[in-house]
């Protein structure tokens, strides 16, 4: 079984060896019809600083709507104020610029966990 934990990322000393990506998107308009996962092919992650990966920051961007128009402000987890998921590897895998990750998101598929994240990374 894998856990999570929720960390203030920015107190430690960390460095993003690739650039932020979307790996989901969940939709909730309309009606309390729950979320649909909008997303269902893996993302891919391409590396963009060499170094050894140990785990996999996950954070919630939240489009807001301002008003009653199709104006939206965003609300992220990322800033230093939010916690980030953090999903730690079985094991740490050395990277280079270009290697790339694989992350497919499901969501409902697990009776403990509410979503599950397939993770497929080079040399492990």
């Amino acid at each position: 079984r894998k856990y999570d934990v929720a960390l203030p990322l920015w107190q430690y000393s960390l460095s993003r060896l690739s650039e932020p990506c979307r790996i989901s998107r969940l939709g909730y308009e309309g009606g309390g019809e729950g979320h649909s996962n909008v997303v269902d092919e893996a993302t891919e992650i391409v590396v963009s600083k060499r170094g050894v990966a140990c785990a996999i920051e996950l954070w919630v961007d939240y489009a807001c709507r301002v008003g009653d128009g199709d104006s939206f402000k965003t609300v992220s987890t990322s800033s230093p104020a939010g916690q980030q998921l953090v999903r730690k590897l079985h094991e740490h895998v050395a990277v280079e610029v270009g290697d790339k990750f694989s992350i497919k998101t499901r969501f409902g598929d697990d009776p403990i966990e509410s979503f599950t994240l397939d993770i497929e990374i080079p040399n492990q």
